[in-house]
């Protein structure tokens, strides 16, 4: 029985250790919720001639999707040194990639259609 009650205490001692790390407060809280790894998941639509929305605000990681639903075909590329493009996209197809930093985009095809990426 001793030998029980000996482990039963270390067990609530444990319990209250751990209980009491995890206090913080609201904004403790709401900073590192703002700095988690939650990764989001983006859609961008190309139709009409234009990339919607044609400014996206999000965290590095996350990932963005951009599906052609206009009825020719659109692409996706990274503007100033082209470190990044998508395959030319038929309409009803998609292409993902997860953002490392901020960058602009236009579709190589239609160069007056451009993008902003904006990482926070």
């Amino acid at each position: 029985m001793k030998g029980q009650l000996g482990l039963i205490q270390a067990v609530v001692l444990l319990f209250v250790i751990s209980s009491l790390a995890g206090c913080t407060t609201p904004e403790e809280r709401a900073t590192t919720l703002q700095k988690s790894s939650i990764v989001r998941m983006h859609t961008i639509v190309i139709q009409q001639m234009k990339f919607t929305p044609a400014t996206l605000t999000l965290n590095e990681g996350d990932t963005v999707t951009w599906i052609n639903r206009d009825i020719v075909v659109h692409n996706v590329t990274e503007e100033t040194n082209k470190e990044w493009a998508s395959p030319n996209l038929d309409t009803a197809k998609s292409w993902s990639m997860v953002v490392s930093k901020s960058s602009s985009y236009f579709c190589t095809i239609h160069p007056v259609m451009k993008g902003t990426l904006n990482t926070r």
